[in-house]
């Protein structure tokens, strides 16, 4: 039993760390699309300007999902290392495949707009 123990710690352990390193991450991209959509706004003509700025509250609202679903997993990843059990790490592998998906979209639909931005 004291295996199972020591190994739950350590998967709760890894998932804990992993959803803080994307936390970090996705945080910066929140802090980075505002600048860009600002820019994109500026360049756009007058009756593009509006689908722009939805676009890029849709962008906004995608990371944003993506750093909560990650704030999510990292402080139950904390009560994961307090309390460790087997359905701590099914909410946490939960919250954070949500937040890698909503990541994953996210980012895709961004470097869409980018790249379609620089041509």
């Amino acid at each position: 039993m004291k295996e199972l123990d020591d190994n739950t710690y350590n998967i709760i352990s890894s998932i804990f760390s992993t959803s803080a390193g994307l936390l970090a991450v996705s945080t910066a991209l929140m802090v980075f699309v505002p600048g860009f959509g600002q820019q994109a706004i500026k360049s756009a003509g007058k009756f593009s300007a509006e689908s722009e700025r939805r676009i890029y509250r849709i962008l906004l609202g995608g990371f944003g999902l993506a750093t909560f679903m990650f704030f999510l997993s990292t402080i139950f990843g904390l009560f994961g290392l307090l309390w460790p059990s087997i359905g701590m790490i099914n909410a946490l592998v939960a919250f954070l495949f949500l937040g890698i998906a909503a990541l994953a979209v996210t980012a895709a639909y961004f470097m869409d707009r980018a790249v379609r931005a620089i041509k």
